[in-house]
């Protein structure tokens, strides 16, 4: 239990959606070819809902891959607004109780796939469910964040050194910087600060310049 709960806590969840989506449309592609080339039954209706369910969540979670057909990328378009994740869940429930519903019409002992793609897909949709409650954003929304971090310590540390610099060039700053200096013990940590990371000396004379 404490395992499992572990795992709801890692923020995980999107990755297990992204990857069981990515499977299932594999499989939906592949089941209904290899049924037609090794002529094995599978339900007309079935057949098609495979199809047309690979597609569309192949575009919804393959972009990059789909993006050489122009109806991919008009699809693409049309579905962005499935990078919420509750409608992405939602998606994929509408898929799961369509082969569930479909399967359970067609009472056919030789329509197993549409069984496990309908409990398959609902899988999904409860990952995609837990990961908008939790919080969780899309691969290129957790890219943009990033970028803006990114951005937003550079000014930081920028405005640190330029800090740095005008307080370099006080003459009192710099009389009890090399009053403080004279202690071996400040020489040290100043030495393995340095060793420790190369850039730091060639930071500091450039924050001292400005």
């Amino acid at each position: 239990m404490d395992a499992c709960m572990q795992e709801v806590r890692s923020g995980n969840f999107k990755s297990y959606a992204r990857w069981l989506a990515v499977i299932d449309v594999l499989l939906e592609m592949a089941v209904p070819i290899l049924c037609l080339v090794t002529n094995r039954t599978l339900p007309v209706i079935t057949f098609v809902l495979l199809i047309l369910f690979s597609v569309l969540a192949g575009v919804l979670e393959l972009p990059m891959c789909c993006g050489c057909l122009q109806c991919c990328r008009f699809l693409g378009d049309k579905m962005k607004v499935f990078k919420n994740f509750m409608l992405r869940a939602l998606f994929y429930a509408c898929v799961s109780a369509t082969l569930l519903a479909v399967s359970a019409a067609i009472e056919s002992e030789n329509n197993p796939a549409g069984w496990y793609f309908g409990i398959a897909n609902g899988i999904n949709c409860f990952f995609y469910m837990i990961a908008s409650m939790k919080g969780e954003v899309a691969g290129d929304e957790a890219a943009d964040e990033a970028v803006v971090r990114d951005k937003a310590r550079e000014a930081l540390r920028n405005q640190a050194l330029t800090a740095a610099g005008g307080a370099a060039k006080d003459p009192k700053v710099q009389a009890a910087a090399a009053e403080a200096m004279q202690d071996p013990e400040n020489q040290k940590l100043v030495g393995d600060a340095v060793k420790s990371n190369p850039g730091l000396a060639a930071a500091a004379l450039k924050a001292a310049r400005v």
